[in-house]
Parts: C-alpha cells; structure tokens; sequence
C-alpha cells in the first residue's frame, strides 16, 4: 500500500479525536491495517494546539497557531521548520524540480510522458480546488460497543451516497484537548486541497459527528474498494513540556530543498 495513504489516513484519524474540556497533554498510539495486512504504528502528542506525529522514519509537528510546520527525517538526523505556506511551496519548487530533472535525463522515448505529466501538473496548481456540492449522510448503526475498555458507539458516513467512513466513536474519554476543530481541519485542507476527504470534513454534519468524543477505530473507505483500518492502541495523560514540540534535539537544520530532494533521492 502507498506510504501517502497511511501519513493522510493518520492525520485523518488525529483530527477525528478532539476535545475542548481541558489543556493537559495526551500521548495516543494507533495503528493503521490495509486488507493485505501491511501496518504502521504512530505516536501522537497533543497539547493545546500543538500536535507532534512520530513513526519510525520521521517526525512532524503542526502548531495551529502559528500555522508552522516542523518536519524531521531520523535516519539523517535532520530538520527543517517553516510556515504552512513556505513548506507548500517548497514542495510545489521541489516537484518542478523533479520533473525537470526527469525530462532532462529520460530516454528519448520516455520523455514526452513526463513533460505531458508536467504540464498535467502545472495546470493542475493554477486553477483552485473545485467546490462540489456535497450530499453528507450519517448513520447511527450500533451503541454499547466495547472497544479497548470503551464503550463506542458506531456510525457510517455516507458522501453522495457512498459509503467513505466507518467510525467508532466513545464519550467516555476524548483525548485531543483544547485542540481547535476547525484550525485543524483548514489545516489540512491547505496541505491537501484535492484530498477527497476535505470536501466533505468541514461540513457541519462532519463536525458535529466527530465532536461527540474520542475515535476509538475508523475504517477509511476508498475506490476501488480499498480500506484502512486505524485504531487506538494506548492512551496516556501526561502533562507534556514546550520542548516537545520544538526541533528534535542532536538534528541538524537544513533548507527545505535538502530534505525534499533527501526524500526523492534526487541529488542536486
């Protein structure tokens, strides 16, 4: 399965678990499951609105507030921290980049696929996300479900009458503290405009649904019938320090393009 689908799906799933009742920190382990059995574990740190995703390879911290990103490769021990809008287009800079490259040194044969894939791309970014209308369905299905201790009760999302989520939601405990709803989600909408999933994820209904306490487990739905499971393995409350949240300790600091082009494995 695609390493994308399991960095969106987790942000996903991290935006459906929020509260407003207090400012302690949380962490929150969870694993994602496609249906061939591959899986990856997070770890999620949460306090106020500032939210710190680690896995294996890397680490990213969001702060809603200032609109700032900080994202950390592991392997290289290195770092680069910004606002929202220089990571977009340090990523748009990088992806033209990319395709020049591989115009510039694919085969003779090759090498009209990949302008007609770049000038896809470029028209792509200069035109705005189209506004559909969207026909959001919710569907109580069963209460009383227990899940890790939880007592859940589980929902389907329909989108124009297909089916894109099955949620597991408890009222017992919600994790995700004096974390703003809305920043979160425009949030991700910025970095993901075309995402399916952001069409629908600032409806009232949406938030209504996702408001109501802690996701215990969700299934994405996706075409072609494809989905992911994510579901919370731990969960710890813990009064979490500023440090946290800032630039990973003994990491060296690069410019965007140095992480970007480490991530492609184009060299410059």
């Amino acid at each position: 399965m695609a390493l994308y689908k399991f960095i969106r799906l987790f942000f996903l799933f991290s935006i459906m678990m929020t509260s407003f009742q207090s400012f302690c920190g949380w962490i929150i382990s969870e694993k994602s499951t496609d249906e061939k059995g591959n899986s990856q574990v997070q770890t999620i740190r949460v306090q106020n609105n500032l939210i710190r995703f680690d896995d294996d390879a890397t680490l990213t911290v969001f702060d809603l507030n200032e609109q700032s990103v900080i994202i950390a490769f592991k392997g290289k021990k290195i770092f680069w921290s910004g606002s929202l809008q220089e990571f977009k287009d340090g990523i748009t800079g990088a992806f033209r980049k990319q395709m020049q490259y591989l115009i510039n040194n694919a085969p003779e044969d090759q090498r009209y696929y990949f302008e007609n894939l770049f000038q896809n791309y470029l028209e792509t970014i200069s035109r705005q996300p189209e506004k559909k209308q969207v026909d959001l369905k919710i569907k109580e299905l069963e209460s009383g479900i227990m899940i890790k201790g939880f007592k859940t009760n589980k929902f389907n999302v329909y989108v124009n009458d297909t089916l894109k989520e099955t949620l597991w939601i408890t009222e017992q405990i919600n994790p995700y503290a004096g974390i703003d709803m809305e920043k979160l989600l425009a949030f991700n909408k910025e970095l993901s405009p075309f995402d399916e999933h952001n069409s629908y994820a600032l409806t009232a209904g949406y938030l209504d649904l996702i408001k109501k306490g802690m996701t215990v487990r969700s299934v994405i739905h996706y075409t072609g019938h494809e989905k992911i499971t994510t579901e919370v393995k731990e969960i710890q409350k813990i009064d979490l320090q500023p440090e946290e949240f800032g630039p990973p300790q003994g990491f060296r600091k690069v410019e965007l393009t140095e992480l970007l082009n480490g991530f492609s494995g184009i060299n410059e």
